[in-house]
Formats: structure tokens, sequence, C-alpha cells
């Protein structure tokens, strides 16, 4: 079972998004920060983590530059899934060393199959 990690400030999404990944048959987690999510993943490294680009404390971008120049995280599969659909935004993602980048609203599907690539 794959583990998730699922950072979104938005709480009816994340709640929304985390309990259909469970019943997906992911094991996921959730923080509603970036710096919530370096905690929890200092405590219980995921297999795979979804990320929002826009929150208030550490925005994604800044978040997956830390993740990808800590050793110990560089190499955790990273999806953004956000709602800035911008093209400009979607390769400075891809540059920064996401792996994917889906945009809200998300089909469950979509994720999974994503998910499902690494």
């Amino acid at each position: 079972m794959k583990k998730i990690l699922l950072i979104e400030d938005e709480p009816q999404i994340r709640q929304n998004i985390e309990k259909l990944l469970n019943i997906y048959g992911y094991s996921c987690t959730s923080a509603c920060s970036g710096n919530e999510a370096l905690k929890k993943i200092e405590l219980d490294k995921p297999d795979v983590i979804v990320c929002d680009v826009m929150m208030d404390d550490l925005g994604g971008f800044e978040f997956i530059e830390i993740i990808k120049s800590t050793q110990s995280t560089a190499t955790i599969p990273f999806i953004f899934l956000t709602a800035r659909a911008d093209a400009a935004d979607a390769m400075k993602g891809i540059e920064l060393g996401a792996d994917a980048y889906l945009v809200k609203p998300i089909d469950i599907r979509e994720l999974t199959q994503t998910i499902d690539c690494f």
C-alpha cells in the first residue's frame, strides 16, 4: 500500500481528497501547510507527495525546493495538484523537480493513475 502525503491548505478539498485516496486503497495522510508537511516527512517518509502550489506559510514551489535539495527526500515522487493552470507555472513546477503537474478540479482517477506511475 502506497503512503501518500497530501499537502493542501483548503480544509474541504484536503478532507475530500484524503478520504477518496484512502477509499482507493492508499494510506493517505495530510498536512494543511508546507511547514506541517516537513514535520510529517521527518516522522514517516511517504512514497508519493501530492502538493498544492498556493499556500500561506510555505508555497509549493518553495516546498519542492526543500524536498529536492534534501538527500533523504530528493527521490520521493512529487505531484503538484493546483488551481494554477498557467503553462508557465506548470513548466516551473517541472523544472523544480515535480514528476507531474495536475490542475484542479481533479478527477480522482486521473490522480490515482498518476500516483500509480511511481
